[in-house]
């Protein structure tokens, strides 16, 4: 299997597409034209209609999407009934060639994030020896902030599948936390002038250093940039781009600007495109030069949009997601046209 930087890259040529679709079914948004097919009420029951619902919005976009991010709390929420429905929606989306992404953030110390690793990327053994693949996704969302250690069992996957270490999320009280401005050491400072001298940017181009920041401050997440390009050193496949990539929120593109040239080879996944405030004029200050290294996630504006469309009712779900799928990859891309990083030929 190749890298899963290389077949992310070949997906988004391919496709045209930078757009990526959450699935975070909540069940009381699914149609009735589903649910009243599954009526007893229990956890089996809901978990069958959130297959059906995830299955038929697959089916509508998996033409115009390079990846589906299925959100494990809202099916881990109806314990091993809705497990044994996020398996079905990895398999069901592994299917169509697109990349299978979970946001789980998950992440321990010692024997505790192996089992995380071998469970969500790798394989397990049984007690008789066999290996068995378990979720199987193709990435999953970590946590970084437990350090280097917690880092590696992940790593031992990331030859054919890969990681998003969380670094600038796109929610608003991110900012207690990863807007902190810390000192800096002498590592930390030759990297930050290596990678960002002759680009037109500096520290000082980031929102949180208006707080009395000064050449030997950053904030954290500028710190966990550098832990992240060096995490994926060792793991960059033929596109240039890492499999070890970083969560970096649509809602802060200026902050994007400056992380994009920190972490050159690095996939971006892109959380908070629409519903969150993330817009497609946001999504070129992502990306590579060359068009690539970003994915954009949309969840709610597509899974759900015919909550909000006058052409199609609650019948034709799958037929309003595809069409807000389409809109949502066309602003995208003439966005990047726009910006001069249109990389698709």
């Amino acid at each position: 299997m190749a890298n899963v930087a290389d077949r992310l890259a070949n997906v988004i040529k391919d496709k045209k597409s930078l757009l990526c679709v959450g699935l975070d079914p909540r069940v009381s948004q699914i149609p009735k034209c589903v649910t009243k097919n599954y009526p007893r009420g229990d956890f089996d029951s809901i978990a069958d209609a959130i297959v059906d619902f995830n299955q038929q919005i697959i089916e509508a976009t998996a033409d115009l999407v390079v990846a589906f991010k299925p959100q494990m709390a809202f099916y881990e929420q109806y314990g091993p009934a809705g497990l044994h429905a996020f398996k079905k929606t990895v398999d069901c989306a592994k299917q169509t060639g697109t990349v299978v992404i979970e946001d789980g953030k998950r992440n321990d110390i010692g024997s505790t994030t192996d089992a995380y690793a071998d469970g969500h990327l790798g394989v397990v053994v049984t007690p008789d020896g066999k290996k068995f693949p378990s979720l199987d996704v193709d990435m999953l969302t970590v946590n970084p902030y437990l350090g280097t250690d917690t880092i590696k069992p992940f790593q031992r996957y990331c030859r054919e599948k890969g990681i998003f270490v969380l670094c600038r999320t796109s929610n608003p009280s991110a900012v207690e936390v990863q807007d902190r401005l810390v000192d800096l050491e002498g590592d930390e400072i030759d990297f930050v002038r290596e990678r960002l001298t002759d680009t037109g940017l500096s520290l000082l181009d980031l929102p949180a250093m208006k707080k009395g920041g000064n050449s030997g401050k950053a904030p954290l997440y500028v710190v966990m940039a550098k832990l992240i390009d060096g995490w994926g050193r060792d793991f960059v496949g033929e596109c240039g781009y890492s499999s070890v990539g970083a969560v970096v929120g649509a809602t802060y593109p200026k902050e994007a600007k400056v992380l994009r040239r920190l972490m050159p080879r690095t996939w971006f996944l892109v959380p908070g495109y629409g519903a969150q405030g993330g817009t497609a004029k946001d999504v070129p200050n992502f990306v590579g030069d060359d068009g690539l290294g970003a994915v954009a996630n949309s969840s709610r504006d597509i899974i759900f949009a015919y909550e909000k469309s006058e052409k199609y009712g609650s019948d034709n779900f799958s037929d309003a997601a595809r069409e807000a799928a389409t809109a949502a990859r066309d602003k995208i891309n003439k966005a990047l046209q726009e910006a001069g990083k249109w990389g698709f030929g």
